[in-house]
């Protein structure tokens, strides 16, 4: 079908205790993308969330965490 696989990284409330097992994932992805010059999204790293605002408990986003996803990754499709 021609289509390209996109990697997003994420994030979870510090302290979570699955924090430790997120950062091997992601920096498992991230190496993986340079290796291999696949595209990848940081949004571990370029998005500031406040976790008390944007997070209704450790792992999943409130609709204003879902907006600040939502706008990282647009910005990011388009700019492929």
């Amino acid at each position: 079908m021609n289509s390209t696989p996109i990697f997003v990284t994420q994030i979870v409330k510090k302290n979570n205790h699955l924090e430790d097992s997120l950062r091997i994932i992601n920096d498992a992805t991230k190496n993986f993308c340079k290796l291999e010059k696949a595209k990848c999204f940081y949004l571990d790293e370029n998005i500031n969330f406040e976790f008390s605002d944007d997070f209704y408990d450790d792992i999943h986003t409130r609709p204003s965490g879902n907006d600040k996803i939502s706008d990282y990754l647009f910005k990011s499709l388009i700019n492929l």
